[in-house]
């Protein structure tokens, strides 16, 4: 225990250096610079994010944000895990399936949001838009894991227990770890999606909208300030994610 204590500050006091060491560049290229319309100074964006989190609405935008990012997280993994299987285990399934992934791949972010918008309202665009980075990372887990089970192992599940036991028991710890990891990936896409979405889409008390309102009124220490917000809640639900994920398994 006492091992593990020492090993987490030791990592703690490292990031805090690195860390550190970042915001001391940023202060010597904003004073280099010397505007804060170009680049505001590190306690300039620190105030500024103090003074929005002290009004309500701006908890509000960011609660509509972390919202879409779930809803769109949680229905990407589920239809992600549901093709994983699906075209594991049925060749007819891969064939016509695997079009769909390819193209979700292939196709620029911006191009589903702006179609997107044409068809749903704003509000709906983040989380769909969410949904559609998350499930070819899930899914490309979810089938490689299937494909590549101890076979030894399946075959004495199979005579041996039931289906809910053969999951639970053989296929779910043996998928855990590759698909825990492919989820925190998507998590981070489903961010930046969610964000870039909510930007062309404008949907009202977003964080997006925020973004591109400051900088439309070159508001640039507000840009800053949101675009700090945004990295500290994705690094925080991603490690959150992490330790629920590590309890589970």
């Amino acid at each position: 225990m006492k091992t593990f204590t020492i090993s987490v500050t030791k990592s703690i006091l490292k990031w805090f250096a690195v860390i550190l060491l970042y915001i001391g560049v940023w202060q010597l290229l904003a004073l280099i610079i010397g505007k804060s319309l170009i680049l505001p100074a590190p306690w300039e964006t620190l105030l500024r994010i103090v003074e929005l989190l002290g009004i309500g609405d701006s908890w509000v935008t960011i609660g509509n944000t972390m919202l879409r990012i779930v809803l769109g997280f949680a229905i990407g993994f589920v239809a992600g895990v549901l093709l994983g299987t699906a075209t594991a285990n049925s060749k007819v399934a891969s064939w016509l399936l695997s079009p769909i992934r390819t193209i979700i791949k292939s196709t620029p972010v911006t191009s589903f949001i702006l179609v997107l918008l044409v068809m749903l309202q704003s509000a709906e665009v983040p989380v769909i838009i969410s949904a559609i980075m998350v499930i070819p990372i899930i899914w490309a887990s979810v089938e490689t894991g299937i494909l590549q089970l101890d076979s030894g192992l399946c075959e004495v599940g199979r005579i041996y227990l039931s289906p809910i036991k053969r999951l639970v028991y053989i296929n779910i710890p043996q998928l855990a770890p590759s698909i825990v990891s492919a989820a925190t990936t998507a998590w981070g896409f489903a961010w930046k999606a969610a964000i870039a979405a909510e930007i062309l889409a404008f949907p009202i008390h977003s964080i997006g909208r925020e973004l591109y309102l400051s900088k439309l009124y070159l508001e640039t220490t507000d840009l800053f300030a949101w675009t700090a917000v945004i990295v500290v809640l994705s690094v925080i639900t991603e490690q959150a994610l992490k330790m629920l994920a590590r309890r589970r398994t």
